[in-house]
């Protein structure tokens, strides 16, 4: 194997995106080591509450903060595998190239979209900050975890940004790349 065969993706794809391919695999580790977190604590607080009477206590609320984690941290993998939900009811009626103007038109509005979520998260941490909002029982605050999800917001918007970027110049994007 030669050097130059070790840079080159077979696929062409820019230093960018395999920076984000990168960092992808790191989030779908850190989500996965934050799903079996989530489940273990599960079955704890189940066979804690089932067999010996006593639950893990704030068990309730760590679910919810891990909940949340997961759910934003598959933001950016959804958004650069470009899997997220769309429906094509008229998508045979158009020409390959409408569809091409479709789906930059899409990537568009999912970039605007991503942008408003993630300012208003940022703000709705603030406010949290502001009021010093905390959880009942474990008393966890509550602004960190708000903060931490309009990043992951950001980081998805900074990923479809690539994605526009990638269809305007005409380049074949995840989703729709060749399988092997």
């Amino acid at each position: 194997m030669t050097e130059a065969s070790i840079d080159v993706d077979p696929r062409g794809a820019t230093p960018v995106a395999r920076l984000i391919t990168r960092l992808n695999g790191a989030l779908a580790m850190i989500m996965a080591v934050v799903l079996f977190a989530m489940m273990s604590l599960v079955t704890a607080d189940v066979i804690g509450r089932n067999f010996f009477n006593t639950p893990v206590k704030g068990g309730f609320e760590m679910v919810q903060f891990l909940l949340a984690i997961i759910i934003f941290i598959s933001l950016p993998l959804i958004t650069w595998d470009n899997g997220h939900v769309t429906v094509s009811i008229f998508e045979g009626y158009f020409k390959r190239h409408f569809t091409h103007i479709q789906q930059i038109f899409v990537l568009c509005v999912s970039a605007v979209s991503l942008a408003v979520i993630g300012w208003r998260m940022w703000v709705q941490g603030e406010v949290l900050a502001e009021g010093k909002q905390i959880t009942g029982f474990l008393e966890w605050p509550i602004a960190p975890i708000a903060y931490f999800m309009s990043a992951l917001t950001a980081l998805a918007f900074a990923i479809i940004l690539v994605l526009i970027v990638m269809a305007l110049a005409g380049k074949v994007l995840p989703s729709s790349a060749p399988t092997e």
